[in-house]
């Protein structure tokens, strides 16, 4: 099955702990990078595990690098495990600058601009989540 393409944007809310670690497997389509981050929480997450999914989510049209919302990690995590998959996704794009959201559609892609705030990711959905969301 063809993984679904899917915007997920977040509001910054707190997200709960959730029921033991949380493991995050991302590959930035881009550059091909991979990582895999593990925690229970935003204050469990290691320093360089931050900069590391900072780096690996940055605007890569212009190479620059934004904080990211925890909330979105929580959310990818969560996703996932409410559909019975691995939390292991496929980043299109991660962080937007504003001056990529201003040649993207006039600057009025994403409702928004979430990801001009860190709070948003383009992404493939994993692999059996789809099916899993629709039964």
């Amino acid at each position: 099955m063809t993984p679904g393409w899917v915007v997920l944007a977040l509001a910054a809310a707190a997200a709960g702990d959730g029921a033991g670690p949380r493991r995050l497997d991302l590959t930035n389509l881009h550059g091909g990078e991979k990582l895999t981050v593990t925690f229970h929480n935003e204050h469990d997450i290691a320093p360089d595990a931050r900069a590391a999914l900072r780096h690996l989510l940055r605007d890569y049209r212009l190479n620059e690098e934004h904080d990211m919302d925890f909330g979105l990690f929580v959310q990818l995590t969560d996703l996932a495990r409410q559909c019975g998959v691995p939390a292991s996704y496929e980043v299109i794009s991660g962080y937007r600058s504003p001056a990529t959201n201003a040649k993207l559609r006039g600057g009025t892609c994403c409702g928004g601009a979430q990801p001009a705030h860190g709070r948003a990711c383009d992404r493939c959905a994993p692999e059996g989540l789809s099916a899993a969301a629709t039964s």
